[in-house]
């Protein structure tokens, strides 16, 4: 039997200025939703069990994305994982250990979010309005200045003689003459999605991203074209 000893699927969205604002991350859009967020629990799925924590900070830990020059950083899991893990569609006999979903941070961010973190659990919603909007106005993107996203998927899997797979892709992108990261890895996915829905080339039902080898293929050179960095890394 196959087991797959951990999927990870950490992701990064920050600014690419070598000094970071106090609150270790910038801003897009009005943090209300983000804020209150903070106090929500997160969940951990180890043997397809849930673990629960209580904030992000309770779950902190440290991932090492494998860039051409490798980067620490602060990871911590992303809400409930496990509805995900029937998207990946693996043979139903492999047995999954854990499956992780997180979202990486600048390291620090947990320091600078501590006191938020500790004033969101008994917040009001007026508060949580003002914390919003001196957020807004204090890490707000500048004219011009380049936004970053990181994400890497991992997979590693083993038998009873060890480890048989273990791969990551990592994409590192960041805003140029071209717009923002940001916007340019959601606006044209939503347009292949557009146009492969009107062409009648997905499978019928809801899916999260096309399953067919050849739409897979398209996309990613797709997205090849957005993007700095894209590849594939093979661990073993």
């Amino acid at each position: 039997m196959r087991c797959i000893q951990r999927i990870e699927f950490p992701v990064l969205l920050r600014r690419r200025a070598e000094t970071p604002k106090p609150v270790q991350i910038q801003i897009f859009l009005v943090a209300a939703g983000g804020v209150e967020g903070a106090e929500k629990p997160v969940e951990i799925h180890s043997k397809l069990h849930a673990f629960c924590g209580g904030t992000a900070l309770d779950a902190l830990g440290h991932y090492t994305a494998p860039l051409p020059a490798p980067e620490s950083f602060e990871v911590y899991p992303n809400r409930d994982s496990l509805p995900f893990v029937e998207e990946y569609r693996f043979d139903p006999t492999w047995r999954i250990e854990t499956f992780v979903r997180g979202t990486l941070r600048l390291n620090g961010w947990a320091e600078a979010w501590k006191d938020v973190f500790a004033e969101v659990e008994t917040a009001s919603d007026l508060r949580l309005r003002e914390m919003s909007d001196v957020f807004w106005g204090e890490n707000a993107y500048g004219d011009g200045e380049p936004d970053r996203v990181v994400m890497c998927v991992s997979l590693s899997a083993s038998d009873s003689s060890g480890v048989v797979w273990h791969k990551t892709h990592v994409m590192d992108a960041w805003g140029d003459a071209r717009g923002s990261a940001m916007a340019r890895l959601v606006s044209v996915p939503v347009a292949l999605a557009v146009e492969t829905a009107l062409a009648g080339d997905f499978s019928p039902g809801v899916q999260a991203a096309p399953s067919e080898p050849k739409l897979r293929q398209r996309w990613m050179g797709e997205i090849a074209q957005l993007v700095q960095h894209l590849a594939v890394i093979d661990h073993s």
